[in-house]
């Protein structure tokens, strides 16, 4: 994809998500959100990085800042006109459209965009989901489960710049916490709910003035606030969206000005991992009047419900069952569907 250069070297590259239909985003972003467990706030210079200062080659490439703004909608920028986020998408490149992956859930989304791979290729299939190999059910809130590298297939971009000797960080991203491969960014961050924006703003500007051999050229940035205020109040109300979309993008706008004044050759890419949608509750569908602990394990995802059938139950005795609850709803065999 081509990238633009803007003034005081300083590049931009958009990412367009489609929402629903329409795949245009008009700003740059994949969509998202992302929560994951721990609470330390320390950063960790870790031992299990490949790449703890750059090879010569290395120091000689530009520096990428990956940024994902968590359940941005792709209308938002063109509904409110953030200053900062229209500005940087006029001095740059947006994509016309993307599909996310399946599900449009934090976890797999984010490792999608860090591998490249779909979800039933590197493993993380949803925020929450059961692990037939180790025979674990995996949740992103519990302790020590995000942290876990054997969840995580494929290789994300920072285990495969740490392979080339290019250090790495990130101010969460998820996986980025885990040893994949045995490898974690340079400098990370333990996921805090509690940090604020302009925490890691001054943190990846400080980053990027650090001397040449320990500088990052790779860096991950995570925000969710426009995922939490659109769970929180839905799309249609314009006040609350507006004003934490502003609070992002004087966020977003001291992050620009901080690399710019730098004066580094930097590549900055957009991204998130879903879009945002009202959804009627008239037809919900409530578990617990599925539910049968003597058949199956029931896991709920939101708009996404896994069922698998206990050890020697058959799965046609799990259907037989499900057909009997059938309210707004039929139940099939995956392989019928």
């Amino acid at each position: 994809m081509k990238l633009l250069t803007v003034p005081n070297r300083v590049y931009s590259l958009l990412l367009g998500l489609p929402f629903l239909r329409k795949v245009l985003l008009t700003s740059v972003f994949i969509m998202g959100m992302i929560l994951w467990s721990s609470c330390n706030k320390k950063i960790v210079s870790p031992s299990n990085s490949n790449a703890n200062t750059h090879s010569k080659t290395a120091q000689e490439k530009p520096y990428l800042i990956l940024i994902s703004l968590d359940g941005f909608r792709w209308d938002y920028v063109e509904k409110y006109q953030p200053p900062n986020l229209s500005a940087f998408i006029k001095e740059g490149v947006k994509a016309e459209s993307l599909i996310p992956s399946f599900p449009t859930k934090t976890f797999p989304n984010h490792y999608t965009i860090a591998t490249g791979l779909y979800p039933d290729k590197h493993g993380i299939i949803g925020n929450i989901f059961y692990d037939y190999k180790k025979d674990t059910l995996f949740n992103k809130r519990s302790p020590g489960m995000a942290e876990d590298g054997s969840f995580y297939g494929g290789s994300p971009i920072w285990v495969e710049a740490s392979k080339a000797n290019i250090v790495t960080a990130s101010y969460f991203f998820v996986g980025t916490e885990a040893a994949i491969q045995g490898i974690r960014p340079t400098y990370y961050y333990t996921f805090d709910i509690g940090v604020k924006n302009d925490e890691k703003v001054d943190q990846a500007i400080h980053w990027l003035n650090l001397n040449e051999k320990n500088r990052p050229h790779l860096i991950t940035l995570y925000f969710g606030d426009m995922d939490k205020v659109g769970h929180d109040y839905g799309t249609n109300d314009d006040d609350k969206l507006k004003t934490a979309l502003f609070n992002l993008d004087k966020n977003l706008g001291d992050l620009f000005k901080g690399v710019s004044e730098t004066g580094l050759p930097v590549n900055m890419m957009i991204v998130s991992d879903h879009g945002m949608g009202n959804q009627s509750t008239n037809k919900i569908i409530p578990i617990d009047s599925i539910e049968n602990d003597d058949l199956f394990m029931t896991i709920e995802n939101g708009t996404i419900v896994n069922i698998h059938p206990k050890k020697d139950v058959e799965i046609d005795t799990v259907l037989q069952y499900l057909r009997t609850k059938e309210n707004n709803f039929k139940a099939y065999k995956t392989e019928n569907t």
